[in-house]
């Protein structure tokens, strides 16, 4: 174990709340939840963070706590009919990318506990509901969307848009005097985890996104697979089927002959962009071996760099966006590889989850911690901010302990 797996296995434990009862904003939950970090900052259970986070604790012998963090996931899906981006009030807007069955899977692979699956099931169909009902849309794939807690809120998230928008004119056209529209597309942003990026530049809640598609594309083959781990058999080829179509309409509206891509549904058109949200039907296992082979040829070269994957490609569009070119966050490594590593590029894979081993080590050398994203342009956390950048545990540290073991063993978990 070197230094800084000792740092990670050590220091989950400051990232461990138990807060049962609401307070203030606060969601209380009946298991012990992570954070990801051990400082004032994001002192809360993140959704989609959580994936990454569960990586690394099951790697660092502490499955019973990942396991907390979903069954926490569960009680919330219950009591609200889907999972908030967070247990805080404020969270309750929106939801975020969805990973929930993705987590499901790993504790099932760790425990192989059919009574624990049989009640997993039924919390996933209730979230998957939401976002077929909530967020679906006519094109016949889903969005990220959101609505504002409190009227009040309206007037703050529009300012928050304007002001990282510079002109929201340009994104919004007619609608961008429409405050609550306006309001509405920050949730979305939110809800998307890539707040902000000039991926959709703005526009989310009138696109359907490929990384929300290709993981409830993931869902439909995960419900298959735990339908017939629970002898329901009736129910396979129903969710077999639902994949299918999912596949096929996202060949339909967002293959851009390159790669699948974001649709916006409101103007008719694919996103050109390459990022990394690109490869996320490969890390679900959508894609074709033709369409994996354009994606790796045709996207890798553009957004990868001497340190790890950049977020976006370089682009001009005068706003600085932390989703963007040259941060590198390490779920996004994760995923990317994870897309390669599926469809047989290992040396690819593992080039890239070297690049960013050594880079985490080599910034821990110099500053006795790992950080929330990293500058994979020039191997530096001078990165772009749209807050103060955090030390990072959750999928910082998740995504290092789920390199190292692919690097050691070949096993990419």
């Amino acid at each position: 174990m070197n230094k800084v797996e000792k740092f990670i296995v050590e220091t989950w434990k400051d990232t461990v709340i138990e807060q049962r009862e609401d307070e203030d904003t606060l969601l209380g939950l009946p298991y012990p939840f992570t954070c990801p970090t051990v400082n004032s900052t994001f002192r809360e259970m993140y959704y989609w963070d959580t994936y990454f986070t569960n990586k690394g604790l099951i790697l660092s012998g502490q499955a019973a706590q990942a396991k907390n963090n979903v069954d926490d996931m569960f009680y919330l899906v219950n009591k609200y009919g889907f999972m908030p981006n967070g247990n805080r009030t404020y969270y309750l807007a929106n939801s975020q990318e969805p990973f929930l069955s993705h987590m499901v899977m790993d504790i099932y692979k760790y425990y192989k506990d059919p009574v624990w699956l049989r009640n997993a099931y039924a919390m996933l169909k209730k979230e998957y509901n939401f976002w077929q009902t909530q967020r679906m849309t006519e094109s016949g794939l889903n969005r990220y969307y959101g609505i504002p807690v409190a009227e009040s809120e309206f007037e703050r998230l529009y300012k928050l848009v304007e002001h990282r928008l510079k002109d929201v004119s340009i994104v919004y056209g007619d609608k961008a005097d429409d405050v609550r529209f306006v309001a509405h597309c920050a949730c979305a942003e939110g809800e998307s985890g890539w707040d902000c990026t000039p991926r959709m530049m703005g526009r989310k809640i009138l696109c359907n996104a490929v990384d929300c598609n290709a993981n409830l594309y993931e869902y439909e083959k995960n419900f298959a697979f735990i339908c017939r781990e629970l002898g329901l058999d009736d129910e396979v080829d129903e969710w077999e089927a639902k994949a299918e179509t999912r596949a096929e309409k996202m060949r339909e509206l967002m293959w851009n002959g390159e790669c699948f891509n974001d649709y916006d549904y409101d103007r008719k058109e694919k996103a050109t962009l390459a990022s990394t949200a690109v490869f996320y039907p490969l890390a679900s296992k959508l894609c074709s071996k033709a369409e994996a082979e354009s994606i790796v040829k045709n996207v890798l070269p553009k957004i990868e760099c001497e340190f790890g994957m950049a977020t976006c490609e370089k682009n001009d569009t005068g706003i600085e966006f932390q989703w963007d070119y040259p941060n590198g966050w390490p779920c996004q490594q994760y995923q990317v590889v994870r897309g390669l590593y599926n469809y047989g590029y290992e040396q690819d894979a593992k080039r890239i989850a070297k690049k960013y081993v050594d880079l985490v080590e080599r910034i821990f050398d110099e500053t006795g911690y790992l950080w929330e994203k990293y500058n994979v342009e020039e191997g530096s956390v001078k990165v772009k901010n749209e807050y103060d950048m955090p030390a990072m545990m959750g999928w910082s540290a998740g995504t290092y302990m789920a390199f190292k073991k692919y690097l050691d063993s070949g096993i990419l978990d």
